[in-house]
């Protein structure tokens, strides 16, 4: 016997903001550090969802490479990067 009626399920595009992005964004402004396997540099956290980051990156960050940031302190793929900001996929946090 059913209790609730099956509802339609949403699509992932339906859920998405106007600027194509599934968890709100708050907006902050952290001093930090980012690693590569090859190197570390400045950049500024600049905005923090449930499941990413936005930065200023002094450095030119590549689509697809795997980061870590000193504060927050976490392991993260850039998703996109254009003119010195990049949008973060948080992978693992510590």
């Amino acid at each position: 016997m059913k209790i609730y009626e099956e509802e339609e399920p949403v699509e992932e595009t339906q859920l998405k903001t106007a600027e194509n992005r599934r968890w709100f964004r708050t907006k902050c402004d952290i001093e930090t550090r980012c690693d590569s396997v090859r190197e570390q540099w400045p950049c500024k956290v600049v905005d923090v969802s449930q499941d990413g980051l936005g930065i200023v990156s002094t450095r030119k960050l590549s689509a697809g490479e795997v980061i870590s940031l000193h504060e927050p302190r976490a392991i993260a793929e850039v998703v996109w990067s254009e003119g010195g900001r990049a949008g973060l996929k948080i992978k693992k946090q510590s």
